[in-house]
């Protein structure tokens, strides 16, 4: 094998936290393993945020996402836009000379991953889902390896040419600090009460956030005293969220978002979420009971992540449109007031963790060199 100094990796990941958070996971390993990792993304602010520690080894490519009906209009921009893209990703492959291209998902991904086909770069593709998205179903067939996160989803994959391993989804460094009554204490929280996690993804959810409000109202009635919430909002939501808290005197600490996330995970009994792979495995390596509230749109994967939590005994799921504030404040009592049903889910959580994730991955991209 080369000299790690001069072996270098593509990274593409791009349109959520869900698809970026994997790939930094899996560059911070490769570069404690020597080797040199650029990034390509696209244009969105998010991905632009998530990577500015980056900024120096990130390139970023058009908001292109694969329409989903049949609009010609629609098609006649994409495909302008991914042969621009596919343009651009040449440049950068010939100016880089990759000698291993790994995809993740998303905007991004796609014409990146053509371009490194059209120039013989060996190719891994990682799933972070239980369903594998579009993207990752086409270029499943010009992949080498093609990793994932869930072991069922071994089974999902069409098997061709590529080989299909499970390494487990690679989540952000934040299992240096797991400390609940030091969480708390720098959160700001009282060491002592039953403490809810409400958390709807990168952007938020107004839908999780207006019901989350309706259940906390319930739990303040019923519990007063006993039960204080770490609220991360989304910025869009936040201030509207803060004073609804502070007008009905619900202790609470809440954030449009928490760059220490991990302090969250720590200090909470329990989380509602939406069902992204990112957030979930995060929960699980905490073994947190969850509460799941997928993103209702048919064209994701949330729901089937939800499903696998759910049926491994870690989760509730709850649908959008079954759910309210009752429901979910039933939800958390039914697991707050049996300490038998919640060390179970509890145990399942931490079952379904792989903290190796980003190390088993590494490995699959080695071999590739």
């Amino acid at each position: 094998m080369k000299n790690k100094k001069h072996i270098r990796v593509f990274l593409a990941a791009g349109g959520s936290g869900g698809h970026i958070f994997p790939a930094i996971a899996l560059s911070r390993e490769l570069d404690n393993k020597g080797l040199d990792v650029n990034f390509i993304s696209s244009k969105r602010q998010l991905d632009r945020t998530l990577l500015s520690a980056y900024k120096d080894k990130s390139f970023f490519l058009s908001i292109n996402p694969m329409p989903y009906n049949f609009n010609p209009v629609k098609w006649v921009v994409f495909f302008c836009k991914i042969f621009w893209d596919i343009m651009f990703a040449l440049f950068l492959i010939v100016r880089f000379r990759p000698n291993v291209f790994v995809g993740f998902g998303g905007y991004s991904t796609g014409a990146a991953s053509l371009g490194a086909k059209l120039l013989g770069i060996p190719i891994l593709i990682h799933e972070q889902n239980s369903e594998t998205g579009r993207a990752n179903k086409i270029l499943s067939r010009v992949a080498k390896v093609i990793a994932v996160s869930f072991k069922d989803s071994i089974e999902l994959i069409p098997k061709k040419s590529a080989r299909v391993v499970y390494t487990g989804n690679p989540i952000r460094n934040i299992m240096s600090f797991n400390n609940k009554k030091e969480a708390r204490s720098l959160l700001g929280l009282n060491s002592d009460k039953y403490t809810i996690l409400i958390i709807g993804g990168s952007q938020g959810s107004t839908f999780l956030n207006r019901t989350a409000l309706a259940m906390a109202k319930v739990l303040n009635e019923t519990k007063q005293g006993e039960i204080q919430f770490i609220h991360l909002t989304g910025i869009k939501d936040y201030e509207s969220v803060l004073e609804s808290y502070a007008e009905n005197n619900i202790s609470a600490k809440v954030f449009p978002f928490l760059n220490n996330i991990e302090y969250a995970y720590s200090a909470c009994d329990i989380a509602i979420s939406r069902s992204g792979a990112a957030v979930i495995f995060e929960l699980a390596l905490y073994g947190k009971p969850m509460i799941l509230v997928p993103y209702p749109s048919l064209k994701n994967s949330q729901r089937s992540n939800a499903r696998y939590f759910m049926r491994e005994g870690a989760a509730i799921l709850r649908e959008e449109k079954d759910l309210s504030g009752n429901i979910l404040a039933e939800d958390i009592l039914k697991i707050f007031n049996n300490k038998e049903i919640s060390d179970k889910m509890a145990q399942s959580s931490l079952f379904l963790a792989c903290p190796k994730a980003a190390m088993n991955l590494a490995e699959e991209v080695i071999k590739l060199v």
